[in-house]
């Protein structure tokens, strides 16, 4: 029984890490069409952001700064995460499960997803600091309207703006 119940809580994990790091990569790449890294340059979602907020060409030169910060600051944890999914399925699907190993490797997931939402809360607030007291109105009630959405479509996650094109499937809600 509990090794059903430890099975469960490990997938249910595996899942919502699966969604963080998932978002992560679709907030980065998922709006191009190419699929392949922003280079440096702001993705469709980002330059929809610039231009919901009105963003100044300095502002705009600021956000991508912090864009590439974190991008930077998350490969570390992105690698990490890989690391730690691949041992925690090893875990799962060993023949005989050592329960106390997999308690310890949720834990240390644990521990990653929360590094990666705290560096997703500093960028958000350095990127609140850039704005003017009209855009910081703005960027409030896109984030409310961003965590409304994911909560609609069952995401759970932490990633950074943009707050521009949908997801395929899933109609903007502008």
């Amino acid at each position: 029984m509990t090794s059903r119940i430890l099975w469960l809580v490990g997938l249910l994990s595996l899942a919502v890490n699966v969604g963080v790091v998932g978002t992560a990569a679709y907030r980065w790449c998922g709006s191009r069409h190419d699929g392949g890294a922003c280079s440096g340059s702001p993705c469709a979602g980002e330059k929809a952001l610039h231009q919901e907020l009105e963003l100044t060409a300095e502002q705009a030169r600021q956000f991508e700064g912090l864009a590439a910060g974190l991008d930077r600051r998350l490969e570390a944890q992105r690698s990490q995460m890989r690391r730690l999914r691949k041992d925690f399925t090893e875990l799962l699907g060993s023949d005989a499960p050592d329960q106390q190993a997999i308690r310890r490797k949720l834990a240390e997931i644990s521990g990653i997803q929360l590094e990666i939402q705290q560096a997703v809360a500093e960028y958000l607030l350095a990127q609140k600091r850039i704005l003017t007291p009209p855009q910081r109105r703005k960027f409030a009630e896109l984030l409310v309207r961003r965590f409304e959405r994911e909560d609609h479509h069952g995401s759970s996650s932490m990633a950074p703006l943009p707050l521009g094109p949908a997801r395929p499937g899933h109609a903007a809600e502008r």
